[in-house]
């Protein structure tokens, strides 16, 4: 079994997907684990990795830190020893991003 990124049609029992998007599902996850992975995981290494140049050390900033992209980019980051800075909308959602190892979570309802 194969999950992929696709730019179109990826509701569809049958597509077509490049080969470097494509990627062997690990036997700890079923499909529906799997499918996550594409979308959030791909965009923030492009972003942070590939596009940003991201260094080990670097100060970064994530605006949602509870997306799944912004999940993604702080278990990326945290690969980079990134000082990680995030914001969120509840004092719950700041309490789950500190439980992923974020220092510098701010509920930007209540700090400007």
């Amino acid at each position: 079994e194969v999950a992929a990124l696709v730019n179109g049609g990826g509701y569809a029992e049958y597509c077509v997907a490049d080969e470097e998007t494509t990627f062997k599902v690990p036997s700890s996850l079923d499909l529906e684990q799997a499918c996550s992975i594409p979308e959030c995981y791909f965009t923030a290494w492009s972003n942070l990795v590939q596009r940003g140049g991201l260094k080990n050390g670097s100060s970064v900033l994530i605006h949602g830190g509870t997306s799944g992209i912004g999940i993604a980019a702080i278990q990326i980051l945290r690969l980079f020893k990134s000082e990680i800075f995030t914001t969120v909308g509840n004092d719950e959602k700041k309490k789950f991003c500190q439980n992923l190892g974020v220092k510098n979570t701010y509920n930007y309802i209540e700090q400007n």
